[in-house]
């Protein structure tokens, strides 16, 4: 007789598959195979719409498509040889995605509606660019709209409470903003995004130039500079677990978003604006390492090891900053091999 304890749950139904599906959901993986599971069978069982499920696997190590060909056979799996980032495994979902809409999903995601009204919202002309209402594994409501990334919002959005002030947030901050919908906004996350294939395409897709981080933002951008509207519709949630809950996505994260937020001025303001905000950021690394080597004497137990290893990772962020020749001396990126699991993201590197 078989182990009651042991048997796996029925697995819900595959999605409503079509010829000619109206979305293509694209999730790009990098050995986040602990997450996928969850997130296909999130889709199984709130989409209605007819659709395809398109996984881009960034060269992962986790055995991830091996499981997902045995698993999930209805999943369209790309695969890729190299680590291309979320931006580049994107636009390769996008390269072979059939529906009329994109919806561009993380793989640390759960469905908890069904993503109707994102359809709805794309069949007027005017709209874009589509965000969602996103949730933290513990409920709380994840700040996915804001405004634009000018460069003085960039440095003092580091800054401890610097940030908050009108006119200095780059996120919409009230939990009662996100229950309403907003039609004209800056950006919207791009862990939930949906976007028409067509406008996708036109646009270029994702700039594959930011291998994490501010790409979103950088698409939205050009949503709206090509006349169209970014809109939020707070009807659809999903949950965003990024990282499992961890707090603090570490030295790796936290460069890789330095080096995305001073590409992203160099692209859409200048090279004297990407100079002044290298080293306005650089000169809050600083002030953030003093914060957390002050907090390291004062704690004890964990929460001294956490805050000395803050201070270091300011530490080290500020020097490379700073060092002629470095990849942020040269507006490039650093090196792919240091790269950070791509289930972090920019708003976990900069909390205190």
């Amino acid at each position: 007789m078989t182990d009651p304890s042991t048997t796996e749950a029925p697995r819900p139904s595959p999605p409503q598959l079509d010829a000619v599906p109206v979305v293509s959901v694209v999730i790009v993986n990098y050995n986040g195979r602990s997450f996928l599971s969850g997130c296909l069978d999130s889709i199984r069982q709130r989409v209605t719409t007819p659709c395809e499920v398109v996984v881009v696997d960034n060269a992962s190590m986790d055995g991830s498509v091996p499981w997902l060909k045995a698993t999930y056979p209805w999943v369209r799996i790309v695969e890729s040889a190299d680590n291309l980032g979320f931006a580049g495994g994107n636009n390769l979902g996008a390269e072979v995605a059939r529906g009329h809409i994109l919806l561009l999903l993380n793989h640390d995601t759960l469905l908890q509606t069904d993503i109707q009204p994102v359809v709805d919202a794309l069949a007027e002309p005017s709209v874009g660019a589509v965000g969602v209402h996103l949730r933290y594994g513990d409920g709380r409501v994840q700040r996915s709209v804001g405004h634009e990334h000018t460069p003085l919002r960039i440095v003092a959005s580091w800054v401890p409470g610097l940030g908050r002030l009108p006119g200095l947030r780059r996120e919409h901050p009230a939990s009662a903003f996100y229950e309403q919908p907003q039609d004209d906004v800056d950006w919207v996350c791009g862990a939930c995004m949906a976007l028409r294939r067509e406008d996708y395409r036109l646009l270029g897709g994702l700039d594959a130039d930011f291998f994490m981080y501010v790409e979103d933002v950088d698409l939205c951008r050009r949503v709206r500079q090509a006349g169209l509207r970014v809109v939020y519709e707070p009807e659809v949630v999903v949950t965003h677990l990024e990282r499992g809950g961890q707090t603090w996505a570490g030295e790796r994260a936290l460069r890789w978003t330095s080096a995305s937020y001073l590409r992203y001025v160099r692209k859409h303001f200048g090279a004297r604006a990407r100079s002044r905000t290298r080293w306005g950021l650089r000169g809050v690394m600083r002030l953030r390492q003093m914060t957390h080597a002050l907090q390291a004497r004062l704690a004890r137990g964990d929460a001294a090891q956490l805050a000395l290893e803050k201070a270091e990772a300011f530490r080290a962020v500020a020097n490379w900053l700073g060092a002629p020749g470095s990849a942020a001396d040269q507006a490039s990126t650093p090196d792919q091999a240091s790269t950070p699991d791509q289930a972090s993201t920019p708003d976990q590197a900069s909390r205190p």
